[in-house]
């Protein structure tokens, strides 16, 4: 029988921000392995061609059996070394989720000022991560946009920055998590906008993961978090998704209260400030937060 080893006072006294730091730290250290992996496979490759070519030739020698074919896996690691590509869908999505819109949104037709602000920072940030693709093809990943709307955006946003603090630092969280994204070695899947959650290959956990995962630690159900029982358990496990909602991912309240039922984002920052001053109190509760955060650490 396992049984679970309460974390260090240490690990207790971490804040959220730590917490987060923690999370993301050991989604990188992940990632740099896999890279490392990657690294050694296409440097033996390499090496292995290089003495090929370098090697004396006998005129006289029987011509040797051709070798077989490298396994589909190695050829794979060839000129893998580097971070991969970013996609268009990849930026539209941290943006659509950083804003509290959806992508739908961001590629529409409409106009409104809600929207144009991120729909400017996603057509920005396309233009400034994807190099190799030109304005024509990025203004058709937004939804067959001229490309004279996206020359538009890439000259005005900066603008907007300039006179936006609070604008110039969410776009440099986007770059920062796209940056996690382009170190992972699996690209955003073209799925339709319904089955992004399921499929979304991301630096943190998506709400409904989290959703899950505590819904099983508490042996309560997913839709119980999400509904209106009032019972003790229930309303102890639904702060803590929510908190953990808001710890380990960059959404905004307002998205996180939406996949809670669609609650007052005043419920939200109740469950967000409640958590921290009972895990002061209670020891049984930081290991119960830190126990989640552990499982939520680990791979999908």
């Amino acid at each position: 029988m396992n049984i679970a080893v309460r974390p260090s006072e240490l690990e207790l006294a971490l804040s959220a921000p730590d917490r987060h730091k923690d999370f993301h730290r050991k989604i990188a250290e992940r990632a740099a392995a896999v890279a490392q992996q990657k690294a050694v496979a296409s440097a033996a490759v390499v090496l292995s061609r290089v003495t090929a070519r370098a090697a004396p030739v006998d005129p006289e020698a029987v011509p040797a059996e051709p070798d077989p074919p490298a396994p589909v896996a190695v050829l794979s690691l060839v000129d893998a070394t580097e971070p991969r590509s970013l996609t268009i869908r990849e930026i539209q999505d941290v943006i659509a989720r950083l804003f509290g819109i959806k992508v739908a949104d961001i590629k529409g037709p409409r106009r409104g000022g809600a929207l144009v602000t991120p729909r400017h920072a996603a057509m920005f940030l396309a233009d400034e991560l994807c190099p190799l693709k030109s304005l024509p093809v990025i203004g058709r990943e937004f939804g067959g946009r001229d490309h004279t709307t996206i020359l538009h955006a890439v000259n005005v946003f900066p603008h907007k920055m300039r006179r936006n603090p609070d604008l110039e630092q969410l776009v440099e969280t986007a770059r920062a998590t796209l940056r996690e994204l382009a170190a992972l070695p699996v690209p955003l899947p073209a799925q339709p906008e319904e089955e992004i959650d399921e499929l979304r290959i991301s630096a943190y956990p998506s709400v409904a993961r989290i959703q899950g995962t505590v819904a099983r630690f508490y042996h309560v159900s997913p839709r119980a978090l999400c509904g209106v029982g009032r019972e003790t358990h229930v309303r102890h496990a639904r702060n803590v998704a929510i908190y953990l909602a808001k710890d380990l991912t960059r959404f905004s309240i307002r998205v996180i209260s939406d996949q809670f039922g669609g609650r007052h984002h005043s419920v939200a920052i109740h469950a967000i400030e409640r958590i921290p001053a009972l895990m002061r109190e209670n020891i049984d509760i930081c290991w119960e937060v830190a126990q989640l955060i552990e499982t939520l650490s680990e791979p999908a």
